[in-house]
């Protein structure tokens, strides 16, 4: 028996990352954080889906950070069973989707960021009722922005 739900393939689509070579050890950083998320349908097959999550963080106007930017763009592969009811499906792609998406992104830019000269820098904590707000409230777009602080 399959699931009703699975992520098939993970991945990276892009990671950039710029360190602030002057970046002098402050005791708080303040950043922008930016998140664009969206689902397309599989052109040929009614069950397969791509989530595709864009994290950026720059730091706020007038404050030091030990990066200048990232962006990382992470995306998936999903497979839905046609078991589920219509709020399942929208709850998968639209909630558990995302939230496995940030997650994963986390580690990568943490991995990334260990061997820059400030060791690394960790995205924020965000419970999944923040991650889907953000991304729900987002402009038409699809971007949503966070502003706050990180205490190192």
């Amino acid at each position: 028996m399959s699931a009703p739900y699975q992520i098939l393939q993970l991945w990276l689509e892009a990671l950039s990352i710029q360190a602030n070579m002057d970046y002098s050890l402050a005791d708080e950083i303040q950043w922008n954080l930016g998140l664009s998320y969206n689902v397309t349908p599989h052109a040929d097959a009614v069950d397969l889906y791509r989530g595709k999550l864009t994290v950026y963080a720059t730091p706020v106007e007038g404050t030091e950070c030990p990066f200048q930017s990232i962006v990382a763009v992470i995306a998936a592969a999903a497979h839905l069973s046609d078991a589920l009811q219509e709020e399942q499906s929208q709850n998968a792609l639209h909630v558990s989707l995302p939230i496995v998406l940030f997650s994963t992104l986390r580690g990568h830019i943490s991995s990334a960021t260990g061997s820059m000269p400030h060791g690394p820098y960790m995205l924020p904590v965000l419970s999944a009722n923040d991650l889907v707000q953000l991304i729900h409230g987002a402009g038409e777009d699809g971007a949503a922005m966070l502003v706050g602080d990180e205490e190192e």
